[in-house]
């Protein structure tokens, strides 16, 4: 009787060993194959208890201390937590598996993330001893990698996500191809298979840089579509026979904003994909201010000047040569005025070459306005000149400035 109890607790020994080499406590296995596995180890068991029964019957007949075979219980309690933890592999594996097939555009990601924190709770509910197994390590980062990708697929769904983004993560995966994120095709199991668990941080990235880049794209969509509607306007002046620019406070403070934004998205280190775009509309913008304020500057002294070289006589007979010259920069300017009124948006005006293009002239706008204003800047200084000689004869003349001297002489 010992001899058989002493063998037999030695076939029990043996078989849990058995046990617990076998595939059952790795996951390796699929649900389906592991059942087969725990049905047969449980027949195994079964057989065994039935023996341990022959033998403590026999105990009890010789009354002999009943043997415990505590690792015969150990085991068939072991089979039992393991396949608890099948079960819920079982699930899991059902339940993503669903998941997988569900269109990225349409994963429910805070439902799948509720479902998480229930499978969390089940795992943490397990007891400490299957914690160590494989089967459920594999089970526990399985629903963690699951519990990752979910946030990050809520992030790549961000509006801001364009084709070269898709691009960037694919680089960061280590993979080609292409991805249309609003295909039916495009599924959560394509995504995960990219990995992107392993590389949340570049996800993070590549999504931060996506809304960047839109917030950039979205303020020079704006500029550019408040360019388009800003216009001059003009008014004829009778008296003088010529369209003149109306005041331009609107444009110089709209200039003035747009300016100072495209200054700082250039400082932005995500301007990369605009630079060009930026790039040209500083210039536009710079190129606006100078001529705008060159046309600004000319008309203001050709509008104070003409009647002092073209209406005075007394001017025109004093300082020949500088009336001369403000006849040709008369003749300039009037011509660009009859050009310039027929057009109204802004950046057409000063940024395009309508205005010298009407002219049949070959320089820039902006050379054409220097030349002007350098012509009304001398026949100015010539006044100005001039005007000592009136200041010495009229010393109360000597508390007046020149410009101011212009202006009274230029209202007569």
């Amino acid at each position: 009787m010992k001899d058989d109890t002493t063998a037999f607790e030695e076939t029990i020994l043996e078989t849990g060993q058995q046990l617990r080499n076998s595939e059952l406590f790795n996951f390796t296995l699929d649900p389906p194959t592991s059942y087969v596995h725990v049905d047969a180890w449980s027949k195994r068991f079964r057989d065994l208890e039935g023996s341990a029964k022959q033998l403590w019957d026999l105990q009890e007949l010789f009354e002999l201390t009943p043997s415990e075979f505590r690792e015969l219980r150990d085991c068939r309690a072991e089979l039992v937590m393991l396949k608890h933890v099948w079960d819920l592999v079982n699930h899991v594996t059902i339940l993503f598996k669903d998941w997988m097939t569900s269109p990225f555009i349409n994963v429910d990601v805070d439902g799948f993330l509720d479902e998480i924190k229930k499978l969390n709770k089940q795992l943490k509910g397990q007891p400490m001893k299957a914690r160590s197994w494989l089967v459920y390590k594999g089970l526990e980062e399985t629903v963690a990698n699951m519990n990752k990708s979910l946030p990050l697929c809520a992030e790549l769904r961000s509006p801001a996500m364009r084709e070269r983004h898709w691009q960037l993560l694919l680089k960061s995966a280590n993979q080609v191809g292409t991805i249309d994120p609003e295909s039916e095709d495009f599924t959560l199991e394509k995504l995960i298979a990219l990995g992107i668990h392993k590389h949340a941080e570049e996800v993070y990235n590549i999504v931060e840089k996506a809304q960047k880049e839109l917030a950039i794209e979205r303020s020079l969509t704006k500029i550019i579509d408040a360019w388009d509607k800003m216009t001059f306007e003009y008014e004829m002046n009778a008296k003088l026979d010529i369209y003149l620019l109306c005041p331009v406070d609107a444009v110089v403070e709209q200039l003035e904003a747009d300016s100072n934004t495209l200054q700082s998205m250039l400082s932005n280190r995500f301007v990369d994909e605009f630079l060009e775009r930026v790039q040209l509309w500083q210039k536009n913008l710079g190129t606006v201010d100078t001529c705008m304020a060159k046309w600004n500057e000319i008309q203001r002294k050709w509008v104070n000047l003409y009647p002092i070289f073209v209406l005075s006589a007394d001017i025109r007979e004093q300082l020949p040569e500088d009336a001369k010259n403000f006849q040709v920069a008369d003749d300039m300017f009037r011509q660009m005025m009859r050009v310039a009124h027929r057009y109204n948006n802004v950046i057409e005006v000063l940024c395009t070459s309508v205005i010298v293009d009407g002219l049949q002239r070959s320089e820039e706008l902006e050379s054409l306005l220097t030349s002007m204003e350098d012509i009304l800047v001398g026949c100015e200084k010539a006044l100005s000149e001039y005007l000592e000689t009136k200041r010495k004869i009229f010393p109360r003349f000597f508390f007046v400035s020149s410009a101011d001297l212009v202006d009274i002489l230029s209202k007569g």
